[in-house]
């Protein structure tokens, strides 16, 4: 009774849902910007440029409605003493065209962001092909992908605490019997 209790409550705390990014808890949003213009031909690059005077370690730029298409850079100290971090995005294409916005937020407390900065609207003209978002040569993770790993390891850190509960459990079944079976033989 007691061992398929402490199974079954290790395998639900091990499968709870999990909120994965809690946003908006950092008042002091950061802004954006974009290089050259807000309204670019197809095959031109951009630079996002996402700043605050708050000391962020990172900042992640998200394009709405596409998280998949999420970048995620560490700060630069500016000489003016901002943090920021710069995004280099093409070429742009016309399904580049979107809303875009930056979050900031601590290395020691990644699920955790600021508010989103104000809404940047770029429109891209010309023909349509595939956005490539990392042309940058310090190639930048994707969000989805840190999210997707952060909660595989979750899945599997609790799966193998669950085989260490029920490893000592039955070492404990063990010791307990044969000591049973001991004390039995003594009588």
């Amino acid at each position: 009774m007691t061992f398929t209790f402490v199974v079954l409550l290790c395998f639900g705390l091990s499968l709870r849902p999990r909120n994965p990014v809690l946003a908006g808890i950092f008042k002091n949003k950061p802004c954006l910007s974009v290089q050259p213009r807000h309204l670019v031909t197809s095959g031109e690059n951009v630079t996002f440029k996402c700043f605050s005077q708050e000391e962020y370690d990172t900042f992640i730029l998200i394009k709405e409605g596409e998280q998949k298409h999420s970048m995620i850079m560490e700060s630069q100290k500016t000489s003016a003493g901002q943090f920021q971090a710069l995004f280099f995005v093409g070429p742009m294409t016309s399904s580049s065209s979107g809303t875009f916005k930056c979050y900031g937020y601590y290395k020691a407390n990644p699920q955790v962001w600021s508010e989103p900065s104000d809404h940047l609207e770029i429109q891209v003209s010309g023909s349509a092909m595939n956005i490539n978002l990392s042309k940058d040569t310090s190639k930048p993770k994707t969000a989805s992908g840190t999210q997707n790993h952060t909660v595989e390891n979750l899945i599997r850190m609790g799966l193998a605490g669950l085989v260490l509960i029920i490893l000592g459990t039955l070492l404990f079944e063990g010791w307990r019997n044969q000591s049973w079976t001991y004390h039995e033989a003594g009588k």
